[in-house]
């Protein structure tokens, strides 16, 4: 080949490549791909969060407003919150838009956070060698159509912030929320539920229901228990409603609490929970991975084996991966007729399990102040459950209830969510289960068959690939001083991760040295 043509041909096949970059860079920037591997997909937007923003009629305008300086703590979650809100506009358009406030100093934003309502944060941080306490703010508002709604951004949000988020769209846009009856007992008020009704008005159109007339199927109930018997016609539309095909989300348990003991309750929806081949158990319900009571100041915690930490399961997305569900004076759920009712858990115990027989519940205050392993010797026990099969009615014997217009004596295909604790409507005092009510939340959007809205509530953001809590339970490592085998776990994990590097550098440099040497040899 001459040089000259060599030359043009190589200028053209170099044009030609320029041209292609050049194309895809074109492409790319009116496309916008975006590769997710994150585990649950936690930095993409869930199809319920691309409906609520593409459904925007008007502009919906979200300020964050935040300090000049954000501590450490709140880096990663400014990170999370400017990724997802991009998301967000790339589904919602001209009609979602997002900025950053400007404020002239802290003076004005201190104000602007009284005015809104923020909560702010009390933090600290190191000047001249001395530890000063500051307030930092960081939170947002969204506007839409004259409507308003707040949002503060706490260090640890990321895991519920597109939760978070979407939910407030879907109420100010006035989207389609389902509607779910909830039925309540005359000693519901009594009880602090604050978190439950706020995510329950957050998430869905409310309806209530005192069963004294009958309950649409189309609609899933939420029957937060009894602390005594219903009324007959009361049972009958709870019986009615189930048997035309509605899905219930039913909390109760056989247990509760006065100022001196525990005792059974003793009511009529036991009775028609054993009709359909279902049965709360009396026995007290105890587990070693258990919530911890701190004994005074100074002095060590003891566990609380009646209030028992449970794990979600591992396939159902109610609670998949979901731990530390803590559940008080719980009852375990069982059938007795297998062939006809199938239980599937969604909330057990561990293997370090135990019961106090019922009605007497005679408790040897040992079993909290020095645990006995033998005692502790239970199989896991079930708690909450998906209950599918067929659902005989409990009046399809009785010679007046039976011989009403419209009476249903079967549902062979009945479906609901049972747990085994009522005290679940209560707000928790520890803020790291203040989220339990979920399990409630998603059980509702099972039976719906909304499994979007269930992926967004329960999604965690990895952290540490060392779960030191997690690995005990799973190794069953909960006999004697917890702290302390977690200590020599993690001690015992630094001791590794310390002395293997240098070890597996020393290792290949010597293997190095040899393959070398022999090569040296070799040449020679």
């Amino acid at each position: 080949m001459k040089p000259i043509a060599k030359t043009n041909s190589i200028l053209s096949l170099l044009l030609i490549k320029i041209g292609i970059i050049i194309a895809v860079l074109l492409i790319a920037g009116f496309v916008n791909l975006r590769l997710d591997l994150s585990k649950g997909r936690v930095y993409s937007l869930s199809p319920v969060s691309k409906q609520a923003v593409r459904g925007l009629k008007d502009r919906l305008i979200i300020k964050i407003y935040a300090s000049e300086e954000l501590p450490t703590n709140f880096i990663a979650v400014d990170r999370y919150l400017k990724d997802l809100l991009a998301e967000y506009k790339n589904y919602g358009g001209r009609n979602f838009s997002y900025e950053y406030a400007k404020t002239s100093s802290a003076e004005e934003l201190e104000a602007i956070a009284t005015q809104n309502g923020f909560s702010g944060f009390s933090t600290q941080s190191m000047e001249n060698d001395r530890i000063v306490l500051n307030r930092t703010v960081f939170s947002l508002t969204m506007e839409y159509q004259g409507k308003r709604e707040i949002l503060n951004l706490p260090p640890g949000i990321e895991s519920k912030l597109e939760y978070s988020l979407t939910n407030k769209i879907r109420r100010l846009s006035a989207a389609n929320l389902p509607v779910l009856v909830v039925f309540r007992d005359s000693t519901y008020s009594s009880y602090p539920t604050e978190s439950l009704e706020k995510s329950l008005d957050e998430n869905y159109r409310l309806g209530s229901a005192d069963l004294t007339r009958p309950i649409p199927a189309k609609h899933v109930m939420l029957f937060t228990g009894v602390s005594d018997s219903l009324s007959t016609e009361q049972l009958y539309n709870l019986d009615q409603y189930l048997m035309s095909g509605g899905k219930l989300v039913m909390l109760q348990d056989r247990i509760s609490l006065n100022e001196t003991a525990p005792y059974l309750l003793n009511s009529n929806i036991f009775n028609l929970l054993e009709s359909y081949g279902i049965k709360l158990g009396t026995d007290m319900v105890l587990d070693l991975l258990c919530q911890q009571m701190q004994g005074g100041i100074g002095q060590p915690t003891s566990p609380v084996p009646f209030v028992p930490l449970l794990r979600g399961s591992t396939k159902n997305v109610i609670t998949k991966d979901m731990k530390d569900i803590m559940f008080l004076l719980a009852s375990e759920i069982t059938t007795t007729d297998s062939a006809s009712v199938k239980i599937e858990p969604i909330l057990q115990t561990s293997t370090s399990s135990a019961k106090i027989p019922g009605p007497d519940f005679n408790i040897d205050p040992r079993i909290i102040q020095n645990p006995d392993p033998g005692f502790y010797n239970l199989s896991p026990m079930t708690l909450g459950a998906v209950i599918t099969g067929k659902f005989r009615s409990y009046f399809a014997d009785d010679p007046v209830y039976s011989k009403r217009p419209g009476f249903i004596a079967q549902n062979p295909k009945a479906e609901m969510v049972l747990y085994g604790d009522r005290e679940l409507i209560m707000d928790a005092n520890e803020s790291e289960f203040s989220n339990r009510h979920f399990v409630i939340l998603n059980a509702v959007d099972y039976l719906r068959k909304d499994l979007s809205m269930i992926n967004i509530r329960s999604r965690t953001i990895q952290g540490s690939m060392l779960d030191v809590k997690e690995f005990m339970y799973r190794k069953d490592l909960l006999w004697g001083d917890a702290e302390k085998t977690a200590n020599r776990i993690k001690l015992a994990v630094k001791i590794v991760s310390i002395v293997v590097p240098p070890l597996l550098m020393i290792i290949l440099g010597m293997i190095f040295y040899q393959l070398n040497k022999r090569r040296s040899g070799a040449t020679q």
